[in-house]
């Protein structure tokens, strides 16, 4: 599934964990999929019958997918270093993931809790 958008790697932040990623709505637009009662594994099969159309999801780890849903793509993008529809420049390493503690984003997320 992950290898259809991009592969296996959150494009915020780099974060390579499969047990953090998961795929986001690129302009977050899951309320439509939802209210046709597509989540979870439902909208991947749909996606796969589908042939795994593009533009409308992005892989992202769980902590890079909650701040872009609470703060907005532009500040996530301007935490991660990122210019818009992404450069692979200040892109950390794996161990920077969701659930690293010492990572800025995760104790911006402990922060505003």
């Amino acid at each position: 599934m992950f290898n259809a958008y991009g592969g296996p790697r959150c494009i915020y932040c780099g974060c390579e964990d499969l047990d953090a990623l998961n795929l986001e709505h690129r302009h977050n637009d899951g309320n439509i999929d939802k209210r046709r009662g597509l989540s979870g594994q439902k909208l991947y099969r749909y996606l796969k019958a589908q042939g795994y159309p593009q533009g409308r999801f992005d892989v992202a780890c769980a902590n890079c997918n909650i701040i872009k849903q609470i703060r907005g793509v532009d500040y996530l993008l301007k935490l991660r270093g990122l210019h818009p529809r992404f450069q692979e420049a200040n892109t950390p390493s794996p161990s920077d993931c969701a659930f690293d503690m010492n990572c800025a984003a995760s104790s911006w997320l402990v922060v505003a809790s």
